[in-house]
């Protein structure tokens, strides 16, 4: 890990190889969703709803769809325009 004046660590590994532990905590949510996702459709109890169902019944109201399109919004930003202009990228 690379490390900043002052002896913070930054976040970027020395060699060059990019942020390895955002990659690594974006691995582990999306892995959950996708083993919440399949464990629900391959389960045979209806007591935990599957991912897409609950959107179902979100996108089924108009309010819902807003704040569904709010959220996507939300999370594009911070994942992709905030990570292009970034002010911390060398």
């Amino acid at each position: 890990m690379g490390r900043r004046s002052g002896g913070r660590l930054d976040g970027v590994a020395g060699d060059g190889s990019g942020p390895v532990m955002g990659v690594a905590v974006w691995a582990l949510v999306i892995a959950v969703f996708l083993g919440y996702q399949g464990f629900c459709l391959l389960s045979d109890d209806d007591r935990w709803p599957p991912i897409t169902e609950i959107f179902r019944d979100v996108i089924r109201y108009p309010a819902g769809r807003w704040v569904l399109f709010g959220l996507w919004l939300w999370l594009g930003w911070h994942l992709f325009v905030r990570t292009l202009f970034s002010p911390y990228q060398g």
